[in-house]
């Protein structure tokens, strides 16, 4: 693939859905936090410091997101009939 070439609208898929499913275990973290927390258990702050991690993960893959898009709007190709 990479001697080739990057597929760059399947690579801008695969960014989105590595966002999508950490966006899902931050979710999944936030409710056991909710839980731990209610129960006045010590994981409870571990289960929110890995929760701040997964949303800093996130907003990077966001970002990585924004620019990969931005650069398959400026490409242009030309297909000529030979």
């Amino acid at each position: 693939m990479c001697q080739g070439g990057v597929n760059k609208a399947q690579l801008l898929t695969m960014t989105k859905m590595a966002e999508d499913t950490i966006g899902l275990a931050q979710g999944w973290l936030e409710e056991i936090h909710h839980l731990a927390d209610h129960a006045q258990l010590e994981a409870s702050a571990k289960v929110a410091q890995a929760t701040i991690k997964l949303g800093e993960a996130r907003d990077l893959l966001e970002h990585a997101i924004e620019e990969l898009d931005e650069k398959n709007a400026q490409q242009s190709f030309e297909v000529e009939l030979v």
